[in-house]
């Protein structure tokens, strides 16, 4: 039996047998088993024994051995014989690997917080090594993953006992991290022992600072919100974030900054660490711009919050695009007159420092002032009309502007001053330059008329006739609102609506003039004369005709019309008689050829009648001299109640005109007749009372019906009652009926006789109408 003199704890061993005989020869097949034992022969108490190998034709059998103790050992076969190695195989402790026996106290610490951890060795068997060359190996520490963190402190030293321990250790940034522990070497190199920490995490320390981690956009425009919007952080001494403070972040334009003003809401409390001042619409104002803007943060609240150090934002620039800046003419006031309303009203636009139209603009103000250059300086010949007026997307339009004298000596150039105010600026302003001339103040006035009389029919108003005030020049006197005129008809006539009117800006309308007697027909011509006479002279206007009548423009009836005694065939005793008239109600005598139209303008319809009535004959006609009768006009039913016809002219449905109401035409009844006989009866569920009527299912019932002259029924008759009486036996319920299209139908009579032979008589109500049936025999009422 062989073995190695020296081995590594928990290391296998090779331990070879040879089984031989007594001769010493090897014997072959044979499968020993073996145990480590000490100098006293006891098995060890750590020991792992492999199963051995058969033994081959030499008698040689290998098996594997180890031990996770330290100690010297002998291999002992124990079958198929008992025999004992005298050669000895010793374990030692070796350096195999480290482990931390204490994880770093920093399970949850904030940054620069001193903490300690400890680091021994172990052998293979993970046994810790206490004694020997290998208790004493140095170890070195460090983060596994350090990333951009620093692990501070004494990262290397000797084990003592197999222990080294490591203080005063600490980080500079927040994270999880482990710590890695080696010795003789780099971990993964050839005879480097290695071990990992469990995982730790650093937080934050105390707030000590407070930084911009988003910058405030640069380019913006004066007013306009920055784009990125600034968010300030705090931060600890290591810069790590620290998001448990709640301080109050308040921004302000560093004092270096060039001209300008914070505007939005410049505080805000920190959340999570941060003020993020994206919805408090910061932004600078400024006339000037400039590109070395800086913001400047500070914190309050708390004690500590306000011991944190301030921080300014990177440079940024501010421009003036699109902030008003100046003013510019876009139309200047037209050449106009004293005492009159410029033509051409001044319009203004505010531009920024680069001529654009600032379209946003929708706050700056805009004044004018006329210049004390311009005829009658200060005191005479002032500017009438709003002074300033506020902008509507940059532009300023002024209106009902004018020099407020009628002196023609201060005709000349006016020049005006416009200046302006935008939010918080005075805008550069400009100017402007017209001349205004004395026109429509130059005497000697005269009248003229601008709108002529114009020809119409007798009794039709004329269209409004103007007359205006203009001077030597031919330019209306725009001032005079107090000259009385007044109109007088020449050519004879009766005329309304010429009296005097004062003028209204230099113009006097009349716009109730007619002429109403009917023989004042004719050319004729109108004077317009100052009223009380004045310097002004007197002037006619143009020729107009006054005719007898104009052109059609609506229809009337004339006379009434009456339907009485009408029947469906035959015209209403008295047709619709309907003129053509003009706007003044005057006949138009010459009209032959307009065409009128009649219709239904409302109706009452005929008891139980559900069908609308239609008129027959020509509903449409043609006048003849300006009038027309309809004379064969009628209706398809009778009995129509509060019937009104309408006139109008053809293919003038929109004209109205006057309804007449129609007489009702008398009923065309003249009698009655039976048409279903009575028979005999069938007998009743009494001994006295029988059926004269036959059962619904086999005979038919009586029916009596209202005829006209020629014995045809009068079918639009809903309204006749009909009574039936017995001569020779008493009725009961059911001799009562109102006829239906001129039919009262009797379905159960009863009688109380037996006579032998009886008749019904039948009167109509209203009309008196009789009649009386058939003579009829009852049979015998028995019981059933």
């Amino acid at each position: 039996m062989s073995n190695s003199s020296n081995a590594e704890v928990a290391l296998a061993q090779t331990v070879t047998v040879r089984m031989a005989d007594k001769r010493g020869a090897g014997i072959n097949g044979i499968q020993p088993v073996i145990t480590l034992v000490d100098g006293g022969g006891v098995q060890g108490t750590e020991i792992t024994v492999g199963t051995c190998s058969v033994s081959d034709y030499s008698g040689l059998s290998t098996c594997k051995a180890s031990s996770n103790l330290p100690g010297t050992y002998y291999a002992k076969v124990t079958a198929p014989k008992v025999f004992q190695s005298a050669t000895p195989v010793t374990f030692v402790q070796k350096l195999y690997a480290l482990e931390f026996s204490q994880q770093p106290t920093c399970a949850t610490c904030a940054v620069g917080t001193a903490f300690t951890t400890s680091v021994r060795v172990i052998d293979r068997a993970g046994k810790p090594i206490t004694t020997g060359a290998a208790a004493g190996s140095p170890i070195t520490i460090a983060l596994t993953s350090p990333g951009a963190a620093t692990l501070a402190g004494t990262l290397s030293g000797s084990a003592s006992a197999g222990i080294a321990s490591f203080s005063g250790l600490s980080m500079n940034k927040i994270g999880t991290y482990t710590i890695t522990a080696s010795s003789g070497g780099s971990c993964g190199t050839s005879g480097a022992a290695c071990g990992t920490s469990a995982a730790f995490t650093v937080k934050s320390g105390i707030a000590a600072k407070i930084k911009f981690i988003t910058q405030p956009g640069s380019g913006m425009s004066s007013g306009q919100n920055f784009a990125p919007a600034p968010a300030v952080g705090l931060f600890d001494a290591a810069d790590n974030p620290v998001t448990s403070s709640n301080c109050t972040i308040n921004l302000t334009r560093e004092a270096s900054s060039p001209a300008g003003t914070l505007l939005g809401t410049t505080s805000k409390v920190s959340v999570n660490g941060v003020s993020d001042f994206s919805l408090n619409n910061i932004r600078i104002s400024t006339t000037v711009g400039g590109s070395t803007y800086k913001l400047h943060a500070s914190a309050s609240g708390a004690t500590g919050c306000v011991a944190l150090a301030q921080a300014d934002s990177e440079v940024f620039a501010v421009t003036l695009t699109g902030v008003p800046y100046q003013l510019s003419i876009a139309i200047p006031p037209s050449v106009g007159a004293l005492s009159q309303v410029f033509p051409a009203q001044p319009q203004i636009h505010v531009l920024d420092v680069d001529g654009n139209l600032c379209a946003e603009d929708q706050s700056s103000v805009i004044t004018i002032a006329k210049d004390a250059s311009s005829p009658g300086g200060t005191t005479n010949a002032l500017l009438v009309g709003p002074s300033s007026i506020k902008v509507t997307n940059g532009v300023a339009n002024f209106s009902g502007l004018f020099i407020d004298s009628t002196n023609p000596a201060y005709e000349g150039t006016y020049v005006y001053n416009f200046g302006g105010t935008g939010p918080g600026i005075s805008l550069q302003g400009t100017s402007a330059s017209h001349y205004v001339s004395a026109d429509g103040n130059r005497p000697p006035f005269r009248f003229e008329f601008i709108e002529q009389p114009q020809s119409v029919a007798r009794k039709q108003i004329l269209p409004p006739v103007k007359v205006r005030k203009i001077d030597v020049n031919g330019y209306l006197n725009f001032t005079d609102s107090s000259t009385q005129v007044a109109l007088s008809l020449v050519g004879g006539g009766t005329p309304s609506g010429l009296a005097a009117v004062t003028m209204s800006a230099g113009v006097a309308t009349f716009d109730s003039i007619k002429i109403d007697d009917p023989s004042a027909t004719g050319v004729k011509k109108l004077t317009a004369t100052e009223t009380p006479a004045g310097s002004i002279p007197s002037v006619d206007s143009s020729s107009f005709a006054i005719s007898s009548y104009g052109a059609a423009a609506q229809v009337r009836f004339i006379g009434s019309v009456n339907s009485s005694n009408s029947t469906d065939n035959n015209p209403w005793v008295a047709a619709p008689y309907v003129v053509v008239q003009d706007s003044a109600n005057n006949r138009v005598m010459n009209d032959s050829t307009t065409q009128v139209t009649i219709s239904i303008f409302q109706h009452t319809k005929p008891a139980g009648s559900t069908a609308e009535p239609v008129l027959m004959g020509a509903t449409t006609r043609t006048v003849s001299n300006g009038e027309v009768t309809f004379s064969d006009m009628r209706t398809d039913q009778l009995g129509i109640t509060n019937m009104v016809l309408q006139a109008s002219l053809a293919g003038q449905s929109n004209t109205f005109n006057g309804n007449v109401a129609l007489t009702a035409p008398a009923s065309p009844a003249t009698g009655i007749l039976f048409g279903d006989q009575p028979v005999f009866g069938i007998k009743s569920g009494t001994v006295d009372r029988c059926f004269i009527s036959k059962s619904s299912s086999a005979f038919q019932p009586i029916s009596v019906k209202v005829v006209d002259s020629t014995g045809s029924t009068v079918t639009t008759d809903n309204t006749t009652v009909i009574t039936l009486s017995c001569v020779g036996c008493t009725l009961f319920a059911g001799n009562v009926v109102t006829v239906s299209s001129g039919v009262a139908t009797f379905n159960s009579l009863v009688t109380a006789t037996d006579n032998a032979s009886v008749s019904l008589s039948a009167s109509a109500a209203p009309g008196g109408f009789t009649r009386t049936s058939n003579s009829f025999a009852l049979p015998e009422c028995t019981s059933p």
